[in-house]
C-alpha cells in the first residue's frame, strides 16, 4: 500500500500543558468531574484496544486528561492512522457502520434513562463508545481525504470532479447544524413579541416563562438539543447563551441557513464503483463527526438529570454535602448509588 501523507497538526497553545515530564494535550481542553474523566480515560483505553494499538500515554492535569505531545511524531497518533489507513474501503465502511448504530442506540438508551445500575451501566457503555468515535473521527477522516486524492490522482482524475462530486453528496444525511440554525429562525420570530431593545436575555426567558410555558418549554428543549458549550456534565442547562444567540438573530437579521439536496439517482462516477462507495463514506463520516456534536450534549443531558435526581436524594438523606457530589463519584461509585437508592 502507497503511504498516506498527511500533515500533523501542533495542539493549539492554549491546550497544550508542559511540565517535566513534557509536553502535554488536553482532551478536552476543560477539566471534568471525577466520574466524566474515568469515562473519557476509558474512551482513550477503548481506542487502543480496538484499533490494537499502544496504549496512549496519557495523565490527569488539572482535572483534564492530558495525552503525551511530541515535537516529530507522536506515537500514538502515527500508530492510529497507520492502522486505519491500512484498513479496506469494507473495513472502512464497518467503522461507519458501528459508529452510526452506537449514536442509534445512544440517543435510544437516552430517552428511557432510569437511576437503576442496568440502566445506567448500558448509557455509560455507550456514552464511552462515543467518545471513543469523538478520539478516532479526526483520522479517520484525514484517512479518507487521503484515499480519495491519491486514488483520484491514480485515475489521473482531475481534482474538480471529484470535489464537486464531494460537494453534491452532502444531502446523503441531515446536518444537524442546518436543523440547529431552522429551529432558531422559527424561535426568533416567535419570541419577537417578548423582545425591547437591551433586554437582559435572562428577562426575556423570564418574561416569556410568565406568559407562554409552552413557548418557554420549547426553548429549552432547543437548548438542550445542540451544542452550546462544552460537555462538563457539572454544567447548567446553557440558557442564557442560547437566548443571546437569539436576541442576536432578531437584532441582526434570520439567514436562512445552507440545505443540501441529494438526488438519491445520481451516480458521480458509475465507471468507479469502489470509488463512488468512498466517497460517499467521506462525506457521511465528516457530517457524522460534526453532527456527533450536537447528538452527544443530548445523551448527556438526559444523564445529568437522572444523576441530580440520585444525588438529590443522597442530599436529602445527609449522605451528600451537595447534589452535584454525583459528579465525583467513580462508575463503580455511582453504581454503588444506584443500587442503595434500588432498595430505598
Amino acid at each position: 500500500m502507497n503511504k498516506i501523507e498527511t500533515k500533523l497538526q501542533k495542539p493549539p497553545a492554549e491546550i497544550a500543558v508542559e511540565d517535566e515530564e513534557g509536553k502535554w494535550l488536553a482532551r478536552p481542553n476543560y477539566p471534568l468531574g471525577k466520574l466524566q474523566l474515568e469515562i473519557y480515560w476509558n474512551a482513550f483505553e477503548r481506542h487502543d484496544k480496538w484499533l490494537n494499538l499502544s496504549p496512549t500515554k496519557k495523565k490527569i492535569i488539572n482535572g483534564m486528561i492530558c495525552t503525551s505531545v511530541y515535537d516529530k511524531k507522536p506515537e500514538e497518533y502515527i500508530g492510529s492512522r497507520k492502522r486505519i489507513g491500512g484498513m479496506s474501503l469494507e473495513e472502512l465502511e464497518e467503522i461507519y457502520k458501528k459508529w452510526d448504530n452506537v449514536e442509534k442506540e445512544y440517543l435510544e438508551c437516552s430517552k428511557s434513562l432510569k437511576c437503576d445500575e442496568n440502566s445506567f451501566k448500558k448509557f455509560i457503555d455507550l456514552y464511552t463508545w462515543m467518545n471513543t468515535f469523538m478520539d478516532m473521527a479526526f483520522i479517520y477522516n484525514t484517512i479518507l481525504e487521503a484515499r480519495i486524492k491519491r486514488e483520484a490522482h491514480e485515475k489521473k482524475m482531475p481534482q474538480i470532479f471529484y470535489e464537486e462530486a464531494l460537494f453534491g453528496l452532502q444531502g446523503i444525511i441531515e446536518h444537524e447544524d442546518v436543523k440547529k440554525e431552522k429551529d432558531a429562525m422559527v424561535l426568533t420570530e416567535t419570541i419577537k413579541k417578548w423582545y425591547k431593545e437591551g433586554i437582559n436575555p435572562m428577562q426575556l426567558l423570564e418574561d416569556i416563562y410568565l406568559e407562554k410555558q409552552e413557548l418557554a418549554q420549547k426553548i429549552e428543549e432547543y437548548a438542550k438539543n445542540y451544542r452550546f458549550g462544552g460537555s462538563d456534565l457539572r454544567k447548567e442547562v446553557p440558557f442564557e447563551r442560547v437566548m443571546e444567540r437569539l436576541i442576536e438573530n432578531i437584532e441582526n437579521g434570520i439567514t436562512q441557513p445552507k440545505e443540501y439536496i441529494l438526488d438519491k439517482n445520481v451516480l458521480y462516477f458509475p465507471e468507479y464503483p469502489e470509488f463512488q462507495r468512498l466517497l460517499e463514506l467521506a462525506v457521511k463520516s465528516k457530517i457524522k463527526a460534526n453532527n456527533f456534536h450536537h447528538t452527544k450534549p443530548r445523551g448527556q443531558w438526559k444523564f445529568r438529570e437522572k444523576l441530580i435526581e440520585l444525588g438529590n436524594s443522597f442530599y436529602k438523606a445527609n449522605f451528600f454535602k451537595s447534589p452535584d457530589d454525583i459528579f465525583e463519584l467513580s462508575i463503580d461509585g455511582l453504581m454503588s448509588c444506584c443500587a442503595s437508592f434500588g432498595e430505598s
